[in-house]
């Protein structure tokens, strides 16, 4: 789902979540690293997700 999508739906834009979390890096540029990003909804990113190893599906969907 797009931001744009889950905007329409819920009323908010998805939020971005630091796998690792923000203050475990020495740099913004390496905390922000696409691989340590995944999107959640607002609910799910209040909630407790400190410590799961969250990470995004690369696989390709393209036949």
């Amino acid at each position: 789902m797009s931001n744009g999508e889950h905007h329409d739906e819920w009323g908010e834009d998805l939020h971005v979540h630091h796998i690792t979390r923000f203050g475990a890096f020495d740099s913004y540029q390496k905390a922000n690293r696409l691989e340590n990003l995944v999107t959640l909804c607002r609910s799910c990113h209040l909630g407790k997700w400190e410590g799961i190893p969250l990470r995004p599906d690369t696989r390709s969907t393209a036949d």
